[in-house]
């Protein structure tokens, strides 16, 4: 691939041209020149590069001598892995396969100007009527059409691919700034397409890209684990029978009979109350009897009668009371009410437990399925406070049976502890998953990565409808490709001495739209030698010059290089295609046609250069080429990137007005240089300018004519209604004098004949500073805005 001219020294137009700050060339490249800007002598620059078996050394030898300007003429090209091409050449200097298609190969080729003279191309000759050939012909193209097909389902299957992973990867860029999502370059095959749905793995990387963040505070979470563990949730657990017994159990059940009847009947002669009070002196009483007992006259300590006689019996009976077994039964009361305790603060711990789960709940919420479950403890609380009211009132009146009725309390009790379990498990669950969250962030983004690379696969899988079918179209596409080999050797081997030319020239001309007559070559001459039939008549005529229009000519020639591309190319990826204004003469309908033959027939040629002057046929062929193109502009002996004034080759209106703002804004000016394109462009810039203010197509005694700077001065501009303004030296009261001025001098220079050259003769510097900055201020005495977005345009470029 040519990367870059690095030199032309004294070739033409290029003085001494340095290209090493332009960008290299793409794949394709358009190149637009103005008429006399250096195009052709640019396109037969290639030729010099050119192998042998396309440019024959003799010709380069008279090409070189009509292209430099003295002996020191020289070109240098940079084709890549260090290698130069250069003319002179050097020793075993290895040129490439590149056709040029130019007016010197027209003349060579087709037609000189007074004659025609197709040559034969450089290939076996063939026998076009013969059946065999025909129908290997009519398979490969059919065989090709196919391919076309076949490639477009591919690319478009591969633009797809392209496009979503640039979406996701615009997205990936979104978590991870400044990181790219790689993703294969090769469609995947059926076996790489993940079974879960889109919906699941979008949930999935949601969650990872949630892991990622988490991991990158590894000791927080590492923390809350520790908190987790921590966090208990115990059943609560109460002897029902134990409280029961208690409840039911007293000191009168262990004393005598007649004990027990004796503190019956004293409890029901005192109210409640004072049974309270006289509890603490039961407790007592054994030692109250022991004093007793040291007397030698014994009363009664509550009613102060004599009991010498009775007191072994009182001591015997009282003994169960109060010895050692009422405060065991104390005791038991009071472990019960222990028990009870130890429920109410286990449920007060359960509660600030929960607090803190719920808490660590809402934090890690994205990692966890569900929440906790929900519980109160406000009526098991209750309930256990009133459970152990009763457990204090036996322990004041421990000889009365209470009873305490569990049917609620069991149900409430059963219900907490369930929860509790519940909340046991969730938390190990919990623990468990935060545990499996600590990884690495390099771990984490992997799995991303992945899990990206799955929905990518999987949304191609959807758009494409099944992957299998592009495999099956690439497989289909080589299996073509093969067989249009074999067929290409079949006919190679088949090939015989025919007229190719002719019948190749013909297919190409009906493609570009001329039906109208056909070519023969006939092979007895050595001048004159295409052969044209009309199909309206029935004479063949022979003399080119007299027969064909120009653009019929112009048409012929290009049909020629075609063909001969086509059939003297063995590699297209190793062949570069050089095309220099191939629509000289036609009409839009077969610049058109002519747009998409290049297209259709050089876009996968190993590179593309095309060099025109014509904005019609650039506009038409530079969206065809749509990836790996670049657009360069050649003019006064330089080639530079295109400007933004002609970027997508609409009009070179806005780029004629740059160049005079540039050459008034240059403090060097190149005067010389200037006057060759300077009156012209402020002519054109004028012209366009005013046909757009006051919307006229036409000449007014002309209708078949653009109307002139003349036409606006004298016809269609009012002087009159101009508004009162100063803009630079311009006036209401001048400007028409200066536009006859620009007009005058512009006009001769522009297009005029020797003679009006001879006349005018020369224009000073002054005069040409005076003529831009006149016609630029003119554009803003009309148009201050329009004026004013130029400058911008301008100003983008610089």
């Amino acid at each position: 691939m040519i990367k870059n001219i690095e030199n032309i020294e004294k070739i033409s137009c290029f003085d001494s041209f340095e290209g090493n700050d332009i960008p290299e060339f793409n794949k394709y490249n358009f190149i637009f020149g103005f008429n006399g800007s250096g195009k052709t002598s640019l396109s037969n620059i290639f030729n010099l590069i050119s192998a042998k078996s396309n440019y024959p050394e003799e010709k380069k030898i008279e090409l070189f001598q009509d292209l430099k300007n003295n002996e020191s003429s020289k070109i240098k090209i940079n084709v890549g892995n260090n290698q130069k091409l250069t003319y002179p050449p050097t020793e075993n200097q290895n040129n490439r396969t590149i056709f040029v298609f130019n007016s010197s190969f027209v003349s060579d080729h087709v037609y000189d100007g007074t004659k025609g003279n197709l040559k034969k191309f450089n290939v076996s000759s063939t026998e076009l009527n013969d059946p065999d050939i025909k129908k290997i012909t009519d398979n490969i193209e059919a065989k090709e059409d196919s391919i076309k097909e076949l490639k477009k389902k591919i690319k478009e299957a591969e633009d797809e691919f392209a496009q979503i992973k640039k979406n996701h990867n615009s997205d990936f860029r979104k978590h991870f700034a400044n990181r790219n999502l790689s993703v294969d370059k090769a469609l995947p095959s059926i076996d790489k397409i993940p079974n879960d749905s889109i919906e699941q793995l979008q949930e999935k990387l949601s969650i990872k890209i949630k892991e990622h963040k988490l991991s990158k505070n590894q000791k927080s979470l590492e923390e809350d684990v520790q908190s987790f563990a921590q966090l208990e949730f115990l059943e609560i657990k109460i002897q029902q029978s134990e409280i029961n017994e208690v409840l039911q159990d007293s000191v009168s059940k262990i004393a005598t009979d007649t004990l027990t009847q004796k503190i019956s009947d004293f409890q029901e002669t005192v109210n409640e109350e004072d049974v309270r009070k006289v509890e603490p002196w039961f407790k007592f009483g054994n030692e109250l009897f022991k004093t007793v007992s040291l007397n030698q006259n014994k009363k009664c300590p509550l009613c102060d009668s004599n009991i010498n006689e009775s007191f072994n019996d009182l001591i015997k009976s009282f003994s169960a009371y109060f010895d050692k077994e009422y405060e065991l039964f104390i005791d038991k009361i009071d472990e019960q009410i222990s028990v009870v305790d130890l429920q109410i603060n286990a449920l007060k711990k359960t509660n600030t437990n929960y607090e803190k789960l719920f808490k660590l709940y809402i934090k890690y919420s994205d990692f966890i399925n569900h929440s906790p479950s929900e519980f109160t403890t406000v009526e098991l609380e209750s309930m256990l406070n009133k459970l152990k009211g009763e457990l204090n009132n036996k322990k004041n009146n421990s000889n009365k049976q209470r009873t305490f009725d569990f049917t609620e309390f069991a149900s409430l009790l059963q219900a907490h502890n369930q929860v509790m379990e519940e909340l046991s498990v969730y938390v190990e669950s919990l623990k468990e998953n935060l545990l499996s969250k600590i990884k690495s962030p390099s771990s984490i983004e992997s799995t991303i990565r992945n899990t990206y690379k799955s929905i990518v696969y999987k949304e191609l899988e959807s758009k494409l409808n099944g992957v299998e079918k592009y495999h099956s179209t690439c497989d289909l596409k080589k299996k073509t490709e093969k067989e249009i080999e074999g067929l290409q050797e079949e006919k190679v081997q088949r090939l015989k001495d025919l007229k190719i030319e002719a019948k190749k020239v013909g297919e190409f001309l009906i493609r570009l739209g001329i039906n109208h007559f056909t070519i023969d070559l006939n092979e007895e001459s050595e001048e004159d030698n295409i052969l044209v039939k009309y199909k309206s008549q029935a004479q063949i005529k022979s003399r080119l010059k007299n027969t064909l229009s120009e653009g019929e000519k112009t048409a012929l020639a290009f049909s020629y290089f075609l063909s001969k591309v086509t059939i003297e190319t063995k590699n297209v990826n190793e062949t570069i295609v050089v095309i220099d204004d191939p629509i000289s003469s036609l009409d839009d309908n077969r610049i058109y046609n002519t747009a998409s033959i290049i297209h259709n027939v050089f876009r996968d040629y190993k590179q593309v250069f095309i060099l025109s002057h014509n904005f019609f046929f650039l506009k038409y062929i530079y969206p065809r080429f749509r990836r790996d193109k670049n657009s360069y502009l050649v003019s006064s002996g330089a080639i530079t990137t295109l400007p933004e004034s002609l970027r997508n080759f609409q009009t070179p209106y806005y780029y004629m007005v740059e160049s005079i703002i540039s050459f008034l804004e240059n403090n060097e000016k190149n005067y010389d240089e200037a006057r060759k394109y300077l009156p012209n462009y402020i002519r054109r810039v004028l012209e366009t300018f005013f046909s757009f203010k006051y919307a006229k197509l036409k000449r007014p005694r002309q209708e078949n004519q653009s109307p002139g700077l003349d036409d606006f001065i004298s016809s269609y501009i009012n002087f009159e209604s101009l508004p009162n303004i100063t803009v630079g030296e311009i006036t209401k009261e001048n400007i028409k004098d200066r536009l006859q001025t620009i007009n005058n001098v512009c006009d001769n220079f522009s297009h005029g004949n020797m003679q009006q050259l001879e006349n005018t003769n020369f224009i000073a510097n002054e005069t040409l500073d005076s003529l831009g900055k006149d016609c630029l201020a003119i554009m803003e005495f009309f148009d201050g805005l329009h004026y004013q977005n130029i400058n911008e345009i301008n100003q983008n470029d610089n």
